[in-house]
């Protein structure tokens, strides 16, 4: 399933600095995984903001990312991060992050990062923390 299948629209616009591909999590109702690839900064945080939108405006509230291949957050990517989650959670959803690389997740423990338990060593444990906490009808 591609992207556009999953969210319409959703590579319609592209970022040279953070790609991003999209998985739909079995057995959990709006859970998407999504893989980030490359680094999150002040000049793509806006875009990546726009996308995570386009899934919750899908029906997405349920979200994981795969951060594996996410090499760089800079502090202006850790604040999205932080109301990302506080306005996916207004929307009854939730967010789990999954293999941070270490120099990243040394960037989100010194500003102070307030969501440390959402962060997983593996997407497989993200997603289970996901459904662990859903309790409406898949």
């Amino acid at each position: 399933m591609t992207n556009n299948e999953i969210v319409a629209g959703f590579d319609n616009k592209k970022d040279t600095g953070l790609r991003m591909s999209l998985r739909k999590i079995e057995g959990l109702h709006g859970g998407l995984t999504m893989v980030l690839s490359g680094y999150i900064d002040i000049g793509n945080v806006l875009f990546f903001r726009g996308k995570i939108r386009e899934a919750v405006d899908a029906g997405y509230t349920m979200l994981a990312f795969d951060c594996a291949a996410l090499n760089y957050v800079s502090s202006a990517g850790v604040g999205l991060f932080d109301s990302l989650l506080n306005a996916i959670k207004n929307k009854g959803g939730n967010a789990a992050f999954a293999a941070i690389q270490p120099k990243v997740l040394e960037v989100l423990e010194m500003i102070g990062f307030p969501h440390l338990s959402h962060i997983k060593e593996s997407i497989e444990e993200a997603e289970a923390y996901l459904r662990s906490g859903d309790k409406r009808e898949n």
